[in-house]
């Protein structure tokens, strides 16, 4: 496989937001048609480290890089819910 122009800490990153959308399935997307983004989403987020990207670590944050937050952007392009969820989960919102 080609080396990214990110590098392998943020090449890793992508993977576990990939992974953490991969996760949500087709019934976690119905669901946030239905009701909205439920609190449990958002806490599992975090848990899985594809939360708060920018936020220093002084704040609970991971104090990454501002590509973080495009990797972030690009898998919520490549993901259904994206549109749902995406302006809270890329600006951090949620933190």
């Amino acid at each position: 496989m080609k080396p990214s122009v990110y590098g392998a800490h943020l090449d890793a990153y992508r993977e576990t937001v990939r992974g953490f959308f991969a996760g949500i399935g087709d019934d976690g997307l119905r669901g946030f048609d239905d009701q909205g983004s439920p609190p449990s989403f958002w806490r599992q987020a975090a848990e899985a480290g594809v939360m708060a990207g920018m936020i220093p670590p002084e704040y609970g944050g991971r104090g990454a890089s501002r590509l973080s937050a495009v990797i972030l952007s690009e898998e919520l392009g490549r993901w259904p819910g994206g549109a749902t969820i995406g302006g809270g989960m890329s600006t951090d919102l949620a933190t």
